[in-house]
């Protein structure tokens, strides 16, 4: 774990499937970053067709970017991955008003 990191979650590391340019992915990563959750990434190429993999279609039907299995939570939207972060640890992610533009 990198100095200063914590993890916030029991159990295994969070897993973040993502894409490196789209924003929706990025926005899930920065609530990730900025709650100090320690988590894997593991990029998944939306253009030559790794996100319609039978495996990865298991975890996110529309086989789209992002997706936070964290535990037993899939969590397959990017606001509902900057909601369910935003309930770990203490305190939320910026205040209600930054939360209000995410």
């Amino acid at each position: 774990m990198e100095a200063g990191r914590t993890s916030v979650m029991t159990g295994t590391k969070p897993v973040l499937y993502t894409y490196p340019l789209p924003y929706f992915p990025a926005r899930a990563a920065l609530a990730l970053t900025e709650k100090r959750v320690d988590y894997e990434p593991k990029y998944i190429d939306l253009f030559n067709g790794s996100s319609l993999s039978p495996a990865y279609i298991k975890l996110n039907p529309a086989g789209s970017a992002p997706t936070l299995v964290a535990g037993h939570h899939v969590i397959i939207q990017s606001r509902e991955i900057v909601d369910y972060v935003n309930g770990l640890g203490d305190g939320p992610l910026g205040g209600s008003e930054v939360d209000q533009q995410l």
